[in-house]
């Protein structure tokens, strides 16, 4: 586990906590704390969640350009990374996981409130 962020995620985390949110790192002497606090760098079934809300099975995951290839030219190693995001994202579906994707590129331009509203609607059904 790295146990640090990049800089999308570091930006997200401050989302996160300015909105009401605890940010921890998940480390296997954290004890689990109340339904507010997401975990970063979550380790799930063989793979790391960038955030996870535990008790109510809801993961975020920040979607660099670089590394998940977001244009549509994409190199080998992006051709893989997109494999593993479709099969992470079978995983936390059969797991009655919630999933939200969120392009690195688009952190600047979304609002607390959208989050908050996309947060609490998955959380709330």
């Amino acid at each position: 586990m790295r146990f640090s962020l990049n800089i999308p995620e570091q930006k997200f985390k401050s989302i996160l906590e300015s909105i009401g949110f605890v940010v921890k790192f998940f480390s296997q002497k954290t004890t689990i704390d109340p339904l507010n606090c997401f975990y970063a760098e979550f380790p799930f079934e063989n793979m790391i969640l960038d955030f996870a809300l535990i008790k109510s099975k809801l993961a975020i995951e920040i979607y660099g350009e670089y590394w998940h290839g977001l244009k549509t030219v994409i190199t080998p190693r992006q051709a893989e990374k997109r494999i593993q995001d479709a099969k992470k994202k079978l995983i936390l579906s059969k797991n009655k996981w919630e999933l939200i994707e969120i392009p690195s590129l688009s952190i600047n331009k979304i609002t607390k409130n959208r989050i908050r509203k996309q947060i609490l609607n998955l959380l709330v059904v």
